[in-house]
């Protein structure tokens, strides 16, 4: 957006879409490394698996919640396969709960980990746009007792999804 001279930071918000294009293409990491003079870096939203599930099942409704499960769980493996071949500094974890819940310290780490410093005026500004509150769409779908099982056996082999669960509070 806009004109510059020198790129700082690229990205999107589309986590799924990039995750499944390293799930399907092993060797898309080097690609990147050759064509991208800088070192990379990528910022991983972490969410409440069951409100991803939810969410995915909303937005395509044709497709059943198993798919969407093992879906989920393949880009979850893609993950756990990134941060294998990136060096723990390459990569920032924020759960979104908890970057809701206090924006202010989650911004000022991520802008850290960018390299961009991170004014007060800025932290205030961007603070004062985040959600109340996580929308729980867990909530929005009926879950079969045999779903709740599968997601939460899945969960169990994904560290970054420890303290997920389907109840009220997270």
């Amino acid at each position: 957006q806009g004109r510059f001279e020198k790129l700082l930071v690229l990205g999107d918000k589309k986590g799924a879409t990039s995750a499944m294009r390293f799930y399907l293409d092993p060797e898309l990491l080097s690609f990147v490394k050759s064509k991208i003079a800088t070192e990379l870096k990528f910022v991983h939203v972490i969410r409440n698996p069951y409100d991803v599930l939810a969410t995915m099942t909303r937005r395509s409704p044709r497709k059943t919640l198993d798919t969407h499960v093992d879906v989920f769980f393949k880009l979850c493996s893609s993950i756990e396969t990134l941060k294998k071949q990136l060096q723990p500094a390459q990569m920032f974890d924020v759960r979104l709960e908890s970057f809701i819940e206090d924006p202010k310290p989650h911004l000022d780490g991520l802008c850290s980990f960018l390299g961009v410093k991170a004014h007060s005026r800025y932290l205030e500004d961007c603070a004062s746009i985040v959600f109340k509150s996580p929308k729980k769409s867990r909530f929005d779908i009926p879950w079969s007792r045999e779903s709740f099982a599968k997601v939460s056996e899945r969960m169990e082999a994904f560290s970054f999804l420890t303290g997920y669960a389907y109840d009220e509070g997270t």
